[in-house]
């Protein structure tokens, strides 16, 4: 049995916070993927490099935040629960992905632009990019049914596993949801939403007063 200190909870718990808090504003200031215009070019390169740098060092701290609040309630995940973490972080696997050719990728695309003809150009190949049929697209058609699953599995679990409020539990939905449900009138209103999720359970595991040890047994693993 592997007894996991308070402390690594609580700093798991900081992580969640700060990248939730982070994900939250980033998502509400996010823009498209290519600038509306030429006259928007010079605000869409600061803002749209800038949040996803704020994504991109964000997204590892709620990994690493979620790793701390599964082991947290570790003797109460069934197997599938824990199979549920391990599809859901691929979710946060591709937002880095994204991340990374945001930041790279616009600076070069968009530079020296004058002309409208040279901004459709640039974007065409920004959305070609990060549209191109390969190994990557291929990648992310074949996982993102297992993210779906992976969502579900690991509600169910926490709210079984009744560490904390079974209906917080719930809230993991909310990003899955904007999937299948209208976008303008619906997901970008509950998509930012749905990243405070991450920092709630961040702030119950920094106030939680008890020092609990969360043992790894064998029995969780095989349960």
């Amino acid at each position: 049995m592997v007894k996991v200190p308070q402390g690594v909870f609580r700093a798991s718990g900081w992580m969640l916070i700060a990248a939730g808090l982070t994900n939250f504003i980033v998502s509400i200031v996010h823009l498209e993927d290519t600038p509306a215009n030429l006259a928007q070019l010079p605000y869409f390169l600061n803002v749209a490099v800038g949040t996803h740098v704020a994504m991109l060092l964000a997204t590892p701290l709620i990994l690493m935040g979620l790793a701390g609040l599964y082991l947290r309630q570790a003797e109460r995940l069934r197997w599938w629960g824990w199979i549920g973490c391990f599809l859901m972080f691929f979710l946060f696997i591709f937002e880095m992905i994204h991340a990374v050719l945001q930041v790279y990728q616009y600076p070069v695309l968009f530079d020296g632009i004058t002309t409208e003809a040279q901004l459709k150009a640039a974007s065409d190949t920004a959305l070609k990019t990060m549209n191109h049929d390969g190994f990557p697209t291929t990648l992310s058609l074949v996982a993102m049914p297992g993210v779906l699953l992976g969502f579900a599995l690991i509600t169910i679990a926490m709210y079984r596993s009744r560490v904390f409020s079974k209906w917080l539990a719930l809230t993991f939905l909310l990003m899955p949801s904007t999937y299948f449900l209208p976008w303008e009138s619906y997901g970008k209103y509950v998509f930012p939403v749905a990243y405070l999720t991450y920092a709630v359970y961040g702030v119950l595991l920094v106030t939680e007063r008890k020092i609990v040890a969360a043992p790894v047994t064998e029995q969780a693993a095989t349960a």
